[in-house]
């Protein structure tokens, strides 16, 4: 793949014109930053059965359709976040891709709605059918830029619960072939179309019994691990309940839980996590 991307727009707030942005904070399981979705006031926000992360458009359906409707029209017409050149989206469904530093996953089509032909004033709904648009889960933190190249080529992406309580984390002795006999957090990887945030909800409950609440990413390290690869870790904080203990409940993935102080932290910790601390 020889893409890049063309350019790059965002929204504040729903049916507001979009400003066309040189590069832009993307942040996992809440958007680009200054966006409507990113802070919830996109028409569509309170609908949690999709993702909202990020929208892609290609430059060349652009193109294609202002020739149709015969009247030439800027891209951020379309109101996508990411407009691509030379990259065929549709084939990104259920694929990771990297946008500059920034990976992230192509979850379904973006196929058009009668609010955005009613906002253009144009027929541009038939020719946009199937060509709408791909949406995507951000799954790491990163800068996307105008001109960043797109790839398939991406690290492998990890995720890290960091549980903190009366001043003391919650970590767990590894067993398997990557980081056996360390120090770790909770956490494990991000499955098919899953968000980063839905990852550490999950895995925390799978691994622990706690019950995570308000999920947000708080940090992220690379590292290549014992198995050779290169991994992404994103770090993501939660809230539990003050009187919740875990429970052993993967014994092939962990040999015991303890809570520990900063100062007091066990040995030797998992590569991610020591960058983390």
């Amino acid at each position: 793949m020889s893409g890049r991307i063309l350019s790059i727009y965002t929204a504040m707030a729903e049916g507001l014109v979009v400003a066309r942005r040189a590069r832009v904070r993307a942040y996992p399981g809440v958007g680009l930053e200054g966006d409507r979705y990113a802070s919830g006031t996109g028409l569509w926000s309170n609908d949690y059965k999709v993702s909202r992360d990020l929208t892609l458009f290609e430059a060349e359906v652009g193109d294609a359709v202002s020739a149709q409707v015969g009247c030439p029209m800027d891209y951020g017409v379309f109101r996508r976040n990411l407009v691509t050149i030379g990259v065929r989206l549709n084939s990104l469904v259920g694929k990771r891709i990297r946008i500059g530093d920034t990976v992230v996953e192509g979850t379904r089509l973006c196929e058009p709605c009668a609010y955005l032909q009613r906002i253009v004033g144009l027929p541009i709904l038939p020719p946009l059918v199937h060509r709408g648009g791909l949406r995507a889960n951000i799954l790491t933190l990163g800068e996307i830029c105008e001109g960043d190249p797109v790839s398939l080529n991406v690290p492998k992406i990890g995720v890290g619960i960091v549980v903190k309580r009366e001043g003391r984390y919650l970590l767990g002795l590894r067993r398997g072939k990557r980081g056996n006999g360390t120090w770790s957090t909770p956490g494990g990887s991000v499955r098919p179309a899953e968000s980063i945030l839905a990852c550490a909800v999950r895995e925390l409950q799978e691994e622990t019994g706690l019950v995570a609440e308000r999920a947000r990413v708080v940090s992220q390290a690379f590292n290549q691990l014992d198995d050779g690869a290169d991994w992404k870790s994103v770090f993501v904080a939660v809230d539990v309940p003050g009187d919740a203990e875990p429970v052993l409940r993967e014994t092939a993935k962990c040999a015991e839980w303890g809570w520990f102080r900063p100062n007091a932290l066990p040995a030797p910790l998992f590569a991610p996590v020591a960058s983390l601390f």
